[in-house]
This record gives structure tokens, C-alpha cells and sequence, in this order.
């Protein structure tokens, strides 16, 4: 029983991912140094749960329940898939990974290089040293996600109310699943992403067992991490990855969060993967080519069908890349990339849209307000300075109070990292844009604690860690974008340089 249990639990999620893996190769830019980039196959993770999530939404709506005719369906995905890659791009890819390594050996030998060391950074005692703390990192965070999920094999308040809650609905509900989106419910309006990955692993199965929402909760965490690593690493060098890294799963927030099965980690995955789809395109500078984009903006699409904070998030994104672009003085150029990233988002935003008018109830916070309240909220200075002192304290402690005497935060850790080695004058610009989403989405929370009809003091103290949590590895990644190396120079790879300067 155990060997089937995991066996079938296995083909589900390798179906999901070979799905997801598939679908990004098949967008991705090739005959190019992209072609080098392992940041795509962590992307898999993302796209193929949330992609086959939203096919398990429109099985729903078409029969009524879950049934192992979904388990074909998968399979005949990913045949189409295999089927396309093989067609379609195997001659391409072929000299594609030739062509890319010629672009950065004869680059490595130009007088434009950004560094003047190989595409990998030279062994020293430096990077013995990062290698060694990451894997003692790695392990120790291992070692805790396994206890906590020992400890809360069904995870904890959030798991059991809302999302394990709704799944159990969902595969055991058969026609009355939507019991499960009842108004009674905490959260009724949350979308399904989760759920349903965790419903269709179910389905696989044959039963529910804790072992399926604990699987998708360990692909997110680790999915994240090794997002931020690979992509530190193609965009900045080993060093600048491996300190990222470190700081992120040395965060036991971060680590708790992910085995207690909360949506926010999985969010954090996709506000970190558009992110770095939008730096991948700039950096790469794909004239003509928008294929990145609309990745990202399925990935930004994602989000929203994952949580409710993820429409803020595509809000905030679309304004901080469309006042980026601006400043070039291009507005063509703004209207093809904001188009592209729509296409991108379409589908899975028609998804969304058609759960939430079709079967989400009114969201709590909304139908709580009135225009006279609101205003009175609004100008009530003394909610603004109760906001930012709780933002104040949440970022220092970051969400643990053992920070205060046990540890040293991730805030402290980078300001001491800022204080010694400072940031690279030439490549604020990089990552500018990230810097702008993070204001906006901390204006956008300030704004709905603010207005709250929820007690102010409980809601900041019930929820702020975990919005922070959710931006707290795009922050990373932010920051190692700009931040300068510990030899004084910019340890950019030589990769990027040859994409920065492929066109001329």
C-alpha cells in the first residue's frame, strides 16, 4: 500500500512538471545564451501545477467531479508536449547550446567583457567557504522542513481551514464540492490553485493522505530556492547566488512556512518568477522577441489564481514595468511589452474570472466597507503610524521572535552585508523595477490594513509576517542584483555579458 501510495503520488506530480518543463522549453528564446539557462526546469514546477490545476478546474465544470479520466488527460499533454518538442524544436536546440557557448567564448576574448574572469568563477577560499555554509544551510533546513512537517503532518491553521479544508471538499464532495466555497467557510473566495493540485494527487492516489499536500508544499520551497540560486547564478555568479540562497533558507520563517502547507510560499514562487523573467528579458535584450514576457505574465497570472494578494501583485507589476519602460521615452515600447504580458496572463486570468463570478462568494474585506467608515479610516493618521511601526518591527524580526536573541535576521544580513561591500553604481537600473513592485505592494497592504474592519492590532500581528514573507525572496534577489561582489568588482557572468552585447 505505502509503494502505491507514493508511486501514484509520484506520476502526478512528474506528469505536472513534465507539463510545466515542456510548455517553458517550448517558449523559451533558443539559438541564444538563454539556451545555457537552467532557470527554466525550476519554472516547470510552477507552471506545470498551475496549469494542470486549472485543468482540473474545467474538469469540474465540465463532469461535475474529479475521475481517473483526468489521469489520461495529463498523459495526453505531456505526449502532445514530448510531441512538439520533438518536432518542432530538436534541430533548433541542437546547435542552439553550440551556438550560445560560441557567442560567450568569443565574448570571453572581446574588450567589452564586463569581468575579466571565466564563465565559472575561479576556486578560492571565498567560495569553499559560501559552498560549505549552503550545504550545511541546505541540510539543516531539510532537517527542519522534515521535523515541522512530522510535527503538523496536516500543516496548520491556514492548511486545515482553507486549503487542505477545500480539497477534502473537492475529491470527496463528488457534485456538492462546492459546499466547500460556502460562505461559512474562513476565506471562501480564495482561489484553487492548491486545492486542486492537492485534489487531483488525490485522484492519482485513490484516497487522501498528508502526504500529498506536504509533496506540493516541498516542490514550492524548494522550488523557490533553487529559482533564486539558478538565477543569481546565470545573472550574477556563483557568489552572489550562493549568499542569496543562504540567506533565504536560513530564514526558519521561510522554511515553517513551507512545511506548515501556507499559500504564501507558493505565491513567493511566482512573484519571484516574474521577476526574474522580466530581468532574463532585459538583461538578454530580445528585440522583437517577447517570449519571456509572456511567460511572465502567465506566471503573474498564476499568482492571482493562487491568492487574492496576487491581483495586487499584477496590478503593481504592470505599473512598475510600464514606469520603467516609460523613462526611455519609448511608448511603443511600453504598449508591446504591456501587451504581451497580457496575452501571456490571459488564459489562466479567464480561469480566475470565470471561478470567482461563477463560484466564489463576495470577499470579506470588501463587503465589510462603506464609503463613510472607509473615509474615516483613511484619514485616521493614527492607523498609518500603528501600520508602519508594525512594518518596522515585522522586518527586523521578521516574523520569529527568536531573531531578538538567538539570531540575526535577514534585514540586519543584508545591512551588514550593504555596509561592507556596497552596491554596483552601474546596475541600480537592472533590477529598478523590482524595488518600484515592492513599494507598491507595501503601499497596496498599507492601504488594506488601513481600511480593515477586522481589530487593526490583530490583523497586523495575524497576517504582516506572511505578506512580508511572500515579497522576502524577490527582495533577495533584488538586492543580489545590484549588490556588489566581495573582490570590489561585479561578478557578473560572462553569459550575460555576451547576451548584453549579442546585438551590437
Amino acid at each position: 500500500m505505502g509503494f502505491e501510495i507514493a508511486s501514484s503520488l509520484a506520476l502526478a506530480l512528474l506528469f505536472a512538471y513534465a507539463s510545466g518543463a515542456l510548455f517553458t522549453d517550448l517558449l523559451w528564446p533558443q539559438a541564444h545564451p538563454l539556451t545555457l539557462c537552467r532557470v527554466r526546469w525550476w519554472l516547470g514546477i510552477g507552471i506545470g501545477l498551475g496549469l494542470s490545476s486549472c485543468l482540473a478546474l474545467l474538469w469540474l465544470v465540465a463532469y461535475g467531479r474529479l475521475s481517473r479520466g483526468l489521469i489520461v488527460v495529463d498523459a495526453l499533454a505531456v505526449a502532445v508536449l514530448v510531441a512538439l518538442r520533438w518536432r518542432l524544436k530538436d534541430e533548433v536546440s541542437a546547435g542552439s547550446v553550440k551556438l550560445a557557448e560560441e557567442q560567450v567564448s568569443s565574448h570571453e576574448r572581446g574588450p567589452r567583457a564586463m569581468s575579466a574572469g571565466p564563465v565559472k568563477l575561479a576556486e578560492n577560499r571565498g567560495d569553499e567557504i559560501l559552498r560549505g555554509g549552503l550545504c550545511v544551510a541546505v541540510v539543516a533546513g531539510g532537517v527542519a522542513y522534515a521535523l515541522f512537517s512530522l510535527n503538523s503532518p496536516h500543516g496548520t491553521f491556514d492548511a486545515w481551514i482553507i486549503w487542505n479544508l477545500r480539497a477534502r471538499y473537492i475529491f470527496h464532495g463528488a457534485e456538492d464540492w462546492t459546499i466547500g466555497l460556502s460562505r461559512y467557510f474562513w476565506a471562501p473566495d480564495y482561489p484553487l490553485l492548491l486545492p486542486l493540485s492537492v485534489a487531483r494527487c488525490w485522484e492519482y492516489i485513490g484516497r487522501d493522505t498528508v502526504l500529498a499536500p506536504a509533496a506540493v508544499a516541498l516542490l514550492f520551497t524548494s522550488g523557490t530556492a533553487g529559482l533564486l540560486y539558478s538565477s543569481l547564478s546565470f545573472l550574477r555568479g556563483r557568489e552572489q547566488a550562493m549568499l542569496g540562497t543562504l540567506i533565504l533558507i536560513s530564514a526558519p520563517f521561510f522554511i515553517a512556512h513551507g512545511a506548515h502547507q501556507y499559500a504564501d510560499v507558493p505565491l513567493a514562487f511566482f512573484f519571484l518568477a516574474t521577476c526574474v523573467l522580466f530581468c532574463l528579458h532585459d538583461v538578454a535584450r530580445l528585440n522583437g522577441d517577447w517570449r519571456l514576457v509572456r511567460l511572465a505574465g502567465m506566471m503573474a497570472a498564476l499568482a492571482v489564481w493562487t491568492k487574492n494578494e496576487g491581483g495586487l501583485f499584477f496590478a503593481a507589476i504592470m505599473l512598475s514595468r510600464a514606469a520603467m519602460t516609460w523613462r526611455t521615452g519609448d511608448w511603443r515600447a511600453v504598449w508591446r511589452e504591456a501587451k504581451s504580458f497580457f496575452w501571456g496572463a490571459l488564459p489562466i486570468l479567464l480561469v480566475v474570472i470565470y471561478f470567482k463570478f461563477r463560484f466564489a462568494p463576495p470577499n470579506d474585506l470588501v463587503i465589510a466597507q462603506n464609503a463613510e467608515t472607509t473615509a474615516a479610516k483613511l484619514s485616521d493618521a493614527s492607523r498609518y503610524l500603528t501600520v508602519l511601526r508594525a512594518y518596522g518591527v515585522a522586518t527586523i524580526n521578521f516574523g520569529h521572535e527568536w531573531y531578538r536573541y538567538f539570531s540575526i535576521g535577514p534585514a540586519l544580513l543584508l545591512a551588514i552585508h550593504w555596509a561592507c561591500f556596497g552596491i554596483e553604481p552601474k546596475a541600480r537600473a537592472r533590477a529598478s523595477f523590482v524595488f518600484s513592485l515592492l513599494g507598491l505592494m507595501l503601499i497596496g497592504y498599507l492601504l488594506v490594513y488601513v481600511t480593515t474592519y477586522f481589530d487593526l492590532v490583530w490583523h497586523l500581528k495575524s497576517s504582516l509576517s506572511r505578506l512580508l514573507l511572500q515579497l522576502y525572496p524577490s527582495a533577495l534577489f533584488a538586492y543580489f542584483m545590484i549588490a556588489r561582489g566581495t573582490e570590489g568588482g561585479m561578478k557578473a557572468r560572462s553569459v550575460s555579458c555576451a547576451m548584453a552585447c549579442k546585438d551590437g
